[in-house]
């Protein structure tokens, strides 16, 4: 299939409308005419990962966080996305982007871990359509949420991190896979606020706050734990929409963090 073809495969799934104004989505490297046998899906495009694209085929890379948030001026070895770039179109590979267009979709990122941890009724959490907030059909202790997150999720060396009573019941729980502190004049309606990147001052204003006008817990996981679990899923779904294309699942951890002391 040409990428070309691709594209607009990928974009009935993800229309780029769909993407916030602030957001880089879409084709970044590649010719349109380019045949696509394999496409590797993963979170982030590092050099890892083109050795990967490179080592099992694939002619085309999609992943989920973009490459280019910034105007960049050239594309040279003297800075890693220049190096990048340089790699893509040296080995013929194309990288296409889909970000917050594949986040607010029914089946999107925080679909996925609301999906495996059995909420229902879900809806957005914003008007926009991120993140999600859904039920358990019943009320569940803190501490098992906490375990049931560690054991759905890819393991990391980050852990999964809560703020609140481990015996405390939750029944509703908001979702916000990937950095989602911005969101917290969203959630106080939930038990419980899943999400990555809490940052120190914000993370605690919020418990404060809540603990004195009432709002949910919060449980802070892996950045690319948290949207890594929508790709197997999603690479599944994609296999049917694309004939003849085969859709691998990246293999590795893109998640910054190599140990801890």
């Amino acid at each position: 299939m040409r990428l070309t073809e691709v594209v607009k495969k990928l974009e009935e799934v993800w229309p780029v409308s769909g993407a916030l104004e602030w957001d880089k989505v879409g084709l970044v490297v590649g010719g349109n005419t380019a045949e696509i046998s394999k496409i590797l899906f993963a979170v982030d495009v590092t050099f890892e990962v083109i050795d990967e694209a490179k080592a099992v085929g694939a002619e085309l890379i999609v992943s989920h966080h973009p490459l280019l948030f910034h105007p960049v001026n050239a594309f040279t070895d003297s800075n890693w996305r220049g190096k990048v770039v340089t790699e893509l179109i040296q080995n013929n590979i194309a990288l296409y982007v889909a970000h917050t267009n594949a986040d607010i979709i029914a089946g999107g990122t925080s679909d996925a871990i609301a999906k495996a941890l059995g909420l229902s009724d879900t809806k957005p959490i914003t008007e926009d359509g991120i993140g999600r907030i859904g039920r358990f059909k019943a009320s569940v202790p803190l501490i098992a949420l906490a375990q049931k997150l560690k054991e759905i999720l890819p393991e990391d060396i980050s852990g999964v991190k809560v703020a609140g009573d481990p015996e405390r019941s939750i029944i509703t729980v908001a979702i916000c896979a990937g950095s989602g502190d911005d969101l917290f004049d969203f959630v106080q309606e939930a038990d419980a606020y899943i999400s990555s990147d809490l940052r120190h001052h914000p993370a605690l204003d919020a418990t404060l706050d809540f603990a004195v006008r009432g709002g949910p817990v919060l449980i802070d996981v892996s950045h690319w734990a948290s949207e890594f679990l929508w790709i197997p899923d999603m690479a599944e779904y994609l296999k049917y929409r694309l004939e003849d294309v085969d859709v691998l699942v990246s293999k590795v951890r893109t998640e910054p963090w190599t140990f801890r002391a």
